[in-house]
């Protein structure tokens, strides 16, 4: 967010340089999503009153 907030302000003419800022190297690769046939076959073991918030999590990625 610092080196888009620099970017941004050279942009507009706040700053005439800006700092160097590296990127780090991310190694964060995910596994382990559900496939949607898979999504609605959890969902439907699931007590009826668990259902919409699996369906929340699912789809916002808050499933954890």
């Amino acid at each position: 967010m610092l080196k888009r907030a620099f970017n941004l302000t050279l942009q507009a003419e706040k700053i005439v340089s800006k700092p160097y800022i590296p990127m780090l190297t991310e190694n964060n690769v995910r596994t382990g999503f559900f496939e949607y046939e898979e999504f609605l076959a959890v969902r439907a073991a699931l007590p009826a009153f668990l259902r919409p918030m699996a369906t929340f999590g699912y789809y916002t990625g808050w499933g954890g």
